[in-house]
């Protein structure tokens, strides 16, 4: 016996000892513990972890699932309903801009945003399309009659009104509404627009619509790579910011 225990492991010897104990000890067998108890100990915890009962939340969502489909010709109607509204607020909102421009540029009109409507409107537009507040309006009149004053030559050539004119548009007295004399004019400031923050701009109106190109450089394949500003002129008194899509058509170049 002592040669074999040696021969086994902790394990095997167990099993021999539980034989023996049934050969010895029968009357006792029925109600001893299984001699599989060491070994199947983990065995227990690996069912537990693979039980198939079912998550309680299941049946909440089984509920309320049966419970919305109870009603879908109501919920469609509610949903389209809403959608419709949306719909229309959004359309009844742009439709107004949108008609003071040619029906062409439509499809490629992304947005129109409103401005402060107080004599300031083309400043406003042009700013916030350059990345900043509406409120730096000032800065953007300072910087136009800066750009003119450093290049009269330039713009004497293209402007309709005098460079004089143009600059004392730019020239205010105090912050607020200005009158219609110190409104943003173009074509003459969209020159001067573009060639300053190196962009191409875009004057959208019932019927004037022009593109400003840099005046110190040719237009070119490589034009692409400057900013497309776009602003809308309405109602013959207020300016907007319009985002146009990629590849939208552009109006002609002044002829001037």
């Amino acid at each position: 016996m002592k040669a074999y225990m040696k021969k086994h492991d902790i394990f095997g010897q167990r099993i021999f000892k539980t034989k023996m104990r049934e050969v010895v000890f029968l009357h006792k067998t029925l109600i001893l513990a299984p001699p599989e108890k060491v070994r199947t100990k983990g065995a227990s915890k690996r069912k537990k972890e693979f039980d198939t009962s079912l998550d309680p939340s299941y049946w909440e969502y089984v509920d309320a699932f049966q419970e919305s489909a109870k009603q879908p010709s109501q919920r469609s109607a509610r949903q389209s309903s809403q959608l419709s509204a949306n719909q229309s607020s959004q359309y009844s909102a742009r439709q107004p801009f949108h008609i003071h421009f040619p029906i062409f540029i439509h499809p490629y009109i992304e947005k129109i945003i409103d401005v402060v409507s107080d004599g300031n409107c083309g400043f406003c537009a042009t700013i916030a399309l350059l990345g900043w507040t509406e409120e730096s309006w000032s800065l953007v009149r300072s910087q136009l009659d800066k750009e003119i004053h450093l290049h009269q030559d330039l713009y004497s050539n293209v402007f309709y009104d005098s460079v004089e004119s143009v600059r004392n548009s730019l020239k205010i007295s105090g912050l607020g509404a200005q009158g219609k004399d110190m409104w943003m004019s173009i074509p003459d400031l969209g020159y001067v627009i573009a060639t300053l923050y190196n962009v191409i701009l875009v004057s959208l109106h019932r019927n004037l619509n022009m593109t400003f190109f840099l005046l110190n450089k040719a237009p070119s394949k490589e034009s692409y790579l400057y900013s497309l500003l776009a602003i809308g002129f309405v109602n013959e008194n207020h300016w907007l910011q319009i985002k146009l899509k990629s590849h939208c058509p552009l109006p002609p170049t002044s002829q001037n």
